[in-house]
């Protein structure tokens, strides 16, 4: 823990204070006085990142140290910028009497506030124990961001403050909805680097407050200026924890609208939902309301909530108003239990009526049935604050006759806080908002006719002859009481008059979302009467309804049981269900099902069957699974038919177990026999097979029976072939004298499992599927592309048969290298340049196989070698054993197929230019005891491909005249600022080694670094690779800027450096080894120009005076990677833009007209800010519509400079009401990061200047705000990011030019959704994120006239089974978050004509090429419909489908008619019922069909995988011995999910680049992945862990294979792949910095 001392009344204390995060998160702040706080979050390190839901109510914790001891009446404000939530009391609210008398208005009935410790705040001591009375206050004032806590009597003892996030959730339920109310974290995270530099906690002693009222200390209007503090400390990152998401730095809430929006006092949320559509049924109705400005009540004026149009009911008295019950949730309505949720008890009461008036009650409502309006009124005293979530339910009855559903209106009278916060009524002001349609309508005394609305029926098995269960599950829409419940055409037989019905439960009955439904069956009867009525004639249940009955609305369930037919029977029936009696008659309803009353045939209903192995030659156990439905005995015959295709001979063998993999990862095969399979009820435990039929024979043996619902496995092993071969079809015939099979086809086998053995591709475990001799891996590269040098050429391989060391000359395997063309190295049996044999070695650490001969042919550059021979009568005569590593040196007597083995061989380079050669592989063998000789598949060698992959290329020679040399030469940059310190980062790479002497020096040079202000001839210190660290082990000590290379350690690991020249120079320290082929990396800090400065193009040059050694190349600029605060292409080296504010946002806290918004202005510089030339200002443009809290121009500001009180940097704030300008004057210094990453850092300052304003009287819409200064002469001006209010809420007051989105789901917790998407008048219009908390099942959007809307994009985690459009739409699409076009998912396309009657014409859709590729996979992907504008997507279902731009409509309806392009499964999927999960399975089938709009690339892979094949594939192993070097397990196969992207301030400029000298291609990020990595696939966006990285892309897999197949070449050493000689690691292309 970071400590400190904090001097306090003479005396020296450790402070230590932190914030933890309890549930999701889990923060530390450790502090001292005056000195940076340090925050973890979780665990004890920096690297955990913030976890809480963003927006999502959190635990909080903040410690404070013992050793500090708080007195009563003590303040602590702890400030969390961009923390949102409602203002909350924690309980405490006004008096039921509000006097207008005294200092805030705040005296009277109310004395005390409430106690914290039972409303969500606690003071604890160490050992986090309750402190009774260690609190007297609690406040999270969200203007301010700031949680306010008053200390309390026993304060002496607390050591920490707990809120307790179950307080900030609707009823205080653990597991209920948000409430809105706060501290709740940021809804799109922060970004940590900046917001640890603005958070703090400052402690206030009592005295320095002013405005406290006595008794509601801690409460406003109480005032405590951070100049009184006696404590203050901030939040540093630098030794904290992240606290950070993946989103924006500032929260997304467009449906508030940005600073300068204002709207009139609105709901920002509304919703009235029904329980019932039964006729006079009693329906309980939830009310959801949020609204966007806070309101109060007093004794006067007490603030009433109407609900106008709720007429029709049969509830009530039609000559006087009733008053209403309100319950705080639907079960507690339906069960008559009064209650509001905790936190809105008390709140609201019933309007008095009568004369005189009736006392009004708490937690009632007023009913007026003439008029249909509902009535309440907030108490005296109280406060819904602005955004806070209010939910009640109340209860009347539907009507009694059918009619639609009403759509009710909302509307509110009464006071508004002007403060959003405390008030009182000399600070309100009246308020009318007038009555508007609720957002979200449902089953609002709306009545159907009697039905049941879930009427299902199931039965528990189609087995022939068995007692099978019968479930029925009902809910009618009305209670159905003493009647009778009549089921018909029940296609069952069962005897007797009377079936007994039997708990649903008790019989493993039916559930609907994981819960079982009511009990139809008890023992009183009440409900349905145990014994119902059977008449087997008809085939008709009846039931009798008891006194309770069947509930509205309810699930009911039972079951009863009756004996299938011993016959088949494919057709079943559809039963049909009413209900007779007076006033609740139902008609006859089909009943829903699946497959009822089907009776199978005996057969086997379970029949599977696989193998073990694709190897060729090799013994296969084909695995069969046989499960009958009826008892199979009397030594019935079973014949398995189709396995033709083996080497296995007419014969009689014994039954086996099935092979599997064991603890080890070993494999039950040939050298393991599976044990014998006893008791398998078949005769002698085998099976005769028929070579020309591939026909299994098996017989029950006498007396033996294979049971029903038992499972029988077992193995018959078979030979494979040596050929290719599909898989085979087989079948399975039984004859017996219990029943009989006719010919029945297996299960399909499992299309992604593979072989146990040998499995190349998904599927291939399905039976008889083999593969050829072939090598599965065959991977070779080169050292060296020097003319004339002696090349090292490194081989992997891997079969699919095992290679067996002979006992005779003539039986080698052997192993062809063929096409190694060009090769100067004479043949073996003829030398002339004194090579007498061509040596072949194996690889440390890696599978070698003992070799006879290798045998080198120059004419056809063939390399022959054979495997050496074991001693007649040796232990491994005949065998193949797994390979060990420890014999690396003289090989194993044998290839063992599945494993890896590595070998190098040198050839001599020919002395001219060559390309680069297309090696192939082939070869022979014999199995042992077989004289026939076989042949391996032909196949050509696959090599890693990189940007220089020629080099790899085996015989691939470079020119000598060209003198080559230079491997890699990268560069970039880590800080453009002006005058910073930068890291300019260099990766450089030679092919061959360079060892230097004094009397023969190296030397490399990188120029062109022209511009940079580091002093003439310095000697520059190298980094490491993160521009701070020391230089990699690798590189210690090899560099010198030592002229001859020598050793002195003050001039070791640096570089001398010429500024006019703009040249680095190194010297290769004599007798070092700068190797060849090796990467290095490192960084030099050079100082940036103070004036912009364009990309610069610098040349490394390499010379050795070895063989005149020496190159000049240019170097590979990064110009694709954004550094943090700008844009991409700023790591481009010597790159500095202009001066720029690289934070600049401005935010605010309300968007109520005339009420006073807090704003909040954070800024950063990239130049030091001064007042210079003197009387600099910052001006702010485009703040038009607001006036100032006092009508004055001077606007009070309080700045606050890395988290601390700042008076110094400016100051003079004045706003221009006519000219909406804000002006205020720099008195002081802002640094920028200028020094990064030198061991002196000097960081970047924050400030955050806070100021309030009152907003507009009228509405007003957004603006666009710039900033600008006198201090930045050469600065444009520059937008500001302008961050939306607070919380995500909803508006419905709309805009030309804006759209309201909302669902009727209700998502987590039952918290409803909506937004509003804001488009600008631009022509592209605007595309705006909506909220990705909640996946969507239903969204319905309307908007104004005549707009022309372009798009909004929705969150992954949507899931759209129907969208509306109702508004006059001309376009509009809707586009993934990641917002890439080729994601976008088109609905609406374009107006087409509004039509008054007549057929709909043929119209053709815009052509694009996105709708293009979206309707290529049609029919099962996306279709053209045309569908009238307004009305739900899926109605275009009833014109004609077209997989075309063209589509026509032939119904006759009148409307406006567009086009549209939607899912094939909107229109194909089932019926869906209202309670039914449907629009999750539909939501899921979207998904999928997502997959497709990831571009190009992943498009034509997902149609087309047959295009990313490549023969053959890998093969996957299992280990034996665990010295045996094998390759992992396939991974999943799958593509990558995108990568993410830091946040970048929109406001930077692009560098600019140099003048054109040369033609540099577009960069290309790569990086050649290890072995077992995927490879990337094109150039992609860089993931960015830091300042600078190596970029990424998304990877991708051809099907059938764990790795792509050009991966197969560049293994890691340590795991059997290739690499340059001479290394200790694979030949890996790194990215460039």
């Amino acid at each position: 823990r970071a400590a400190g001392t904090l001097a306090r009344g003479g005396r020296a204390a450790k402070m230590r204070s932190e914030v933890l995060f309890l549930g999701c998160v889990l923060l530390a702040l450790h502090t001292v006085h005056g000195a940076p706080a340090s925050i973890l979050i979780g665990e004890t390190t920096a690297s955990t990142k913030f976890s809480a839901t963003p927006a999502a109510p959190t635990d909080l914790i903040i410690k404070l140290d013992a050793d500090i001891t708080y007195a009563a009446g003590d303040r602590v404000y702890v400030y969390l910028p961009l923390f949102g939530g409602a203002t909350n009391s924690f309980g405490t609210y006004g008096p039921s009497v509000i006097s207008n008398a005294g200092p805030g208005n705040y005296e009277s009935v109310q004395a005390n506030p409430a106690v914290p410790s039972t409303n969500g705040v606690q003071g604890r001591d160490s050992t986090s124990t309750l402190v009774a009375g260690g609190l007297r206050s609690a406040y999270w004032d969200a203007p301010t961001e700031t949680l306010r806590v008053t200390m309390g009597t026993n304060a002496a003892t607390i050591t920490e403050i707990f809120v307790e996030s179950k307080f900030l959730r609707i009823g205080a339920n653990p597991g209920g909805a948000p409430n809105g109310k706060g501290p709740r974290p940021a809804y799109a995270g922060v970004k940590d680097r900046w917001w640890y530099r603005m958070a703090n906690v400052r402690v206030f002693k009592a005295d320095a407050c002013t405005g406290t009222v006595t008794g509601r200390e801690g409460f406003p209007p109480e005032v405590c200026t951070v100049a009184s503090a006696v404590s203050e400390q901030i939040f540093d990152i630098a030794a904290s924890s992240k606290l950070t998401t993946s989103n924006s730095r500032l929260f997304v809430h467009p449906q508030i609208g940005e600073v300068g929006t204002s709207l009139m006092p609105y709901f920002a949320y509304s919703s009235i939902t029904g329980s019932s559509t039964g006729l006079d049924q009693s329906n309980c109705m939830t009310v959801t309301f949020i609204p966007s400005f806070t309101f109060m009540s007093t004794a006067t004026s007490q603030a009433r909530i109407d609900i106008d149009g709720l007429t029709g009911t049969s509830s009530g008295s039609d000559t006087s108003s009733t008053v209403l019950s309100l319950f705080s949730s639907l079960a507690l309505c339906e069960a008559n239990s009064p209650s509001m949720p905790a936190g809105l008890s008390g709140f609201f009461q019933d309007i008095p009526m009568g004369t005189p008036p009736s006392v009004p009650s708490s937690n009632r409502a007023t009913f007026d049935k003439s008029s249909g309006k509902f009535s309440m009124q907030l108490q005296a005293g109280r406060y819904i604050e602005a955004f806070q979530v209010v939910t009640f339910t109340f209860r009347l009855n539907n009507p009694a006759v059918v009619r639609e559903p009403i759509v009710p209106r909302l509307s509110f009278l009464g006071k508004q806080c002007d403060a959003s916060t405390f008030c009182s009524e000399a600070t309100s002001k009246d308020v009318a908002v007038a009555p508007t349609d609720f957002i979200l309508s449902d089953k609002v005394l709306g009545a159907e006719a009697n039905e049941f609305k879930v009427r299902e029926i199931w039965q528990s098995t189609t087995d022939p002859g068995v007692a099978a269960r019968i479930h029925v599950t009902l809910a009618p829409n009305v209670n159905i009481q003493e009647t009778m419940i009549t089921i018909t055409d029940l296609c069952i037989t069962s005897s007797g008059t009377t079936v007994t019905l039997l708990s649903n439960k008790d019989n493993f009955g039916s559930r609907f979302n994981g819960n079982l439904p009511i009990e139809a069956v008890t023992a009183d009867d009440i409900i349905i009467a145990k014994d119902a009525s059977w008449d087997n004639t008809a085939k008709t249940l009846r039931l009798d309804v008891g006194s309770r009955g069947l509930l509205a609305n309810k699930r009911h369930a039972f079951a009863f049981i009756y004996t299938t037919s011993a016959t088949a029977s494919e057709e079943g029936c559809t039963p049909k269900i009413q209900v007779g009696g007076a006033g609740k008659a139902f008609a006859a309803m089909d009943m829903e099902h699946t497959d009822f009353g089907v009776v199978d045939p005996p057969k086997f209903k379970k029949m599977q069957i696989g193998q073990s192995s694709t190897r060729p030659g090799l013994t296969n156990y084909m695995c069969v699974t046989l499960t009958p439905n009826k008892d199979l005995g009397n030594q019935a015959m079973l014949t398995i038919t189709g396995l033709t295709g083996t080497m296995a001979a007419d014969s009689t063998a014994p039954l086996v177990r099935c092979p599997r993999a064991l603890v080890d990862q070993s494999i039950e095969r040939s050298t393991t026999v599976p044990a014998r399979l006893v008791d398998s009820q078949f005769t002698g435990d085998q099976f005769t097979f028929e070579k020309d039929t591939g026909s299994v024979i098996l017989q029950i043996r006498a007396g033996g029976t294979i049971r029903k619902d038992s499972e029988v496995s077992f193995a018959i092993p078979l030979q494979n072939t040596y050929e290719n071969q599909d898989c085979k079809t087989p079948q399975l015939i039984v004859s017996g004298t219990d029943w009989s099979q006719p010919a029945t086809d297996f299960e399909e086998p499992s299309a992604t499992k593979r072989a146990l053995e040998g499995g190349l591709e998904d599927g291939d475990v399905c039976p008889q599927k083999t593969y050829e001799p072939t090598f599965t891996t065959k991977a070779i590269g080169q050292s060296d592309a020097k003319a004339g040098a002696l090349n090292t050429f490194t081989v992997t391989l891997r079969t699919n048969v095992d290679l067996v060391a002979p006992t005779k000359s003539d039986t080698h395997p052997s192993i062809t290298i063929d096409g190694l063309f060009g090769s100067d190295t004479e043949d073996t049996l003829s030398p002339s340049n004194g090579i007498t044999a061509l040596a072949v070695k194996g690889v440390e650490g890696r599978n070698f196989m003992r070799i006879s001969s290798a045998e080198w042919t120059k004419v056809n550059g063939r390399l022959v070698i054979k495997l050496a021979s074991v001693a007649a009568g040796a232990a491994n005569e005949g065998r193949c054993s797994p390979p060990s590593v420890d014999n690396w040196a003289t090989g194993d007597y044998c290839i063992k197929a599945g494993f890896r083995y590595v070998f190098q061989f040198s050839l001599r380079n020919p002395d001219t230019k060559q390309a680069a050669q297309a090696p192939w592989i082939f070869g022979e063998f014999k199995v042992p005891g077989d004289s026939t000789r076989r042949m391996f598949r032909t196949d050509p060698f696959q090599y890693l491909v990189t940007p220089d992959s020629d080099m790899n290329k085996p015989l691939f020679v470079l020119d000598p005249g060209e003198n080559d040399f230079i491997r890699t030469a990268k560069i970039g940059q880590r800080n453009p600022s002006p005058n910073a310190v930068n890291a300019i980062c260099v990766t450089m790479s030679v092919w061959r080694n360079i060892i230097t002497t004094p009397a023969v020096p190296g030397t490399f040079t990188i120029s062109g670094l022209t511009g940079f202000e580091t002093a003439n001839n310095a000697n520059i210190q190298m980094f490491g690779a993160d521009g701070s660290s020391a230089v990699s082990t690798a590189l210690t000590d090899l560099i010198t800027s030592d002229a001859n290379g020598g050793s002195a350690a003050a001039n070791a690991n640096r570089l001398r450096w010429t500024k006019d020249a703009g040249t680095l120079m190194g010297n290769f320290m004599a007798g070092k080894t700068f190797e060849g082929g090796r990467e290095y990396r490192f960084c030099v800090n050079l100082r940036n120009p103070d004036a912009a400065q364009a990309c610069l193009a610098p040349q490394l040059s390499v010379a050795w005076a070895t063989g005149g050694q020496a190159d000049t190349a240019a170097m590979e600029r990064d110009e694709v990677t954004a550094l943090v605060d700008y844009n991409a292409g700023s790591a481009c080296p010597g790159f500095v833009p202009g001066p720029v504010f690289t934070l600049a946002s401005l935010r605010h806290s309300t968007n109520v007209t005339s009420t006073v918004s807090h704003l909040y202005l954070d800024l950063a510089v990239n130049k030091e800010l001064k007042n210079d030339p003197t009387g600099s200002k910052i001006t702010l443009t485009g703040l038009e519509g607001f006036d100032t809290v006092d009508g004055n121009a001077p606007v009070a500001m309080a700045v606050t400079k890395d988290g601390k009180r700042d008076t110094t940097t400016f100051a003079n704030m004045v706003y221009d009401k006519d000219a909406g300008t804000l002006i205020f004057d720099i008195t002081g210094t802002m640094l920028p990061k200028i020094l990064f990453p030198a061991a002196n850092v000097r960081r970047e300052h924050v400030v955050l200047i806070s100021f309030k304003l009152k907003n507009s009287e009228t509405r007003q819409k957004p603006m666009k705000v710039y900033i600008e200064t006198g201090a930045f002469p050469d600065m444009v001006k520059q937008p500001v990011v302008v961050g939306p209010i607070r919380e995500r809420q909803d508006v419905v007051t709309l805009n030309p030019g804006e759209m309201f989105c909302y669902s009727d789901w209700l998502g987590n917790n039952n918290e409803a959704q909506g937004v509003t998407v804001k488009f600008s008048e631009d022509p592209d219009g605007a595309s705006v994120v909506l909220p990705p908390a909640f996946p969507f099942t239903r969204s319905l959007c309307f908007g104004g006239d005549e707009v022309a809307y372009n798009a909004f994009t929705y969150p992954d985690t949507w899931q759209f089974q129907q969208v509306q459009v109702a508004s006059s739409v001309l376009s509009m699409r809707i586009t993934g978050n990641d917002g890439a076009e080729a994601r976008a998912l088109p609905l609406v396309s374009s107006l087409l004509r509004t039509i008054d009657s007549g057929d709909v014409p043929e119209y053709e859709a815009p052509d694009s090429r996105r709708r293009r590729n979206l309707l290529n996979a049609c029919p099962e992907g996306f279709e053209t419909r045309l569908t009238i504008v307004g009305q739900p997507a899926d109605t275009a279902c009833g014109c004609e489908r077209s997989c075309g731009l063209k589509a026509t409509c032939s119904v006759t309806r009148a409307g406006s008619w567009t086009s549209v392009l939607i899912p094939e499964a909107v229109c194909t999927a089932p019926e869906r019922r209202p309670d039914s999960n449907a629009g999750a399975i539909v939501g899921a089938v979207l998904a999928a069909f997502f997959a497709i709009l990831f571009g190009t690339i992943g498009y034509v892979y997902t149609q087309h995988p047959e295009l990313f094949k490549a023969p053959p594939p890998e093969e996957e192993e299992v280990e034996e011995d665990p010295k045996a070097q094998l390759e992992e397990p396939a991974a999943t196969r799958a593509i990558n999910p995108p990568m993410q992207t830091q946040y970048m301030s929109p406001q930077m400029p692009s560098p600019p680049q140099p003048p054109l000298q040369q033609t540099y291609p577009a960069p290309m990020p790569f990086q050649a992945p290890m072995y077992g990595q995927p490879m990337m696939m094109g150039s992609m966006p860089p993931m960015m862990p830091g300042p600078l990285a190596t970029p990424q892309g998304n990877m991708m897999y051809p099907m059938g294979m764990s790795q792509p197949p050009m991966m197969q070449s560049q293994m890691n050493p340590m795991q059997g792949g290739m690499y340059q000689s001479g290394m200790s690691a694979p030949m890996v292309q790194q990215g460039y910095y």
